[in-house]
């Protein structure tokens, strides 16, 4: 058979520990430091093609992402159309667990900034498509959260006119225990 193929991966069963990835474009002006203590995940569909993912369990423990931009890119002085098909990705799992997880970014060209922390998120029956934009999930759980948002407006860069201080805090919320079912 010369039929094309299109390239597949069937993972399975992934089971990984202590992992670790630091990508430091002092260039670019990017830094990406993330660590995860484990990963367990049971894979039913992968396909890379169609970016169409499933897994019947995905669990994680300690895992630690942040991200910080120090300078603006290039890409993102483009014309924000270009890509006006959408970006193609579809996720979907019966299971999900995330325990003691930690995410911050830091953009200091816009002058924002994320953190947050999630003693546990769980769920069952996620949905997720990219293109769509949209996202389902049968039952939800999660515990011991916080988040903040940090950011600065500005008024019309075309006016010259000089940014507002504001001193205000930071949106700020914690979540003490959610179930959604």
């Amino acid at each position: 058979d010369t039929t094309a193929q299109p390239f597949l991966i069937k993972p399975g069963k992934v089971s990984i520990t202590r992992l670790s990835f630091l990508m430091d474009d002092q260039m670019g002006g990017q830094l990406v430091d993330a660590a995860l203590g484990s990963l367990q995940l049971t894979a039913d569909s992968f396909n890379l093609e169609k970016k169409v993912f499933h897994t019947r369990r995905v669990v994680t423990d300690s895992l630690r992402c942040a991200i910080s931009f120090t300078k603006k890119s290039q890409a993102d002085e483009k014309v924000a159309d270009e890509n006006n098909g959408g970006t193609a990705f579809r996720f979907g799992s019966d299971s999900v667990s995330f325990k003691r997880t930690s995410f911050k970014l830091n953009n200091e060209p816009d002058q924002f900034g994320l953190t947050t922390a999630i003693g546990d998120l769980g769920g069952r029956d996620l949905q997720f498509d990219l293109l769509q934009m949209h996202a389902s999930v049968g039952s939800l759980q999660l515990l011991d959260h916080s988040s903040a948002i940090t950011m600065v407006s500005h008024s019309d860069s075309s006016k010259k006119t000089a940014a507002v201080q504001n001193n205000s805090k930071p949106f700020t919320f914690t979540v003490g225990k959610i179930n959604i079912a």
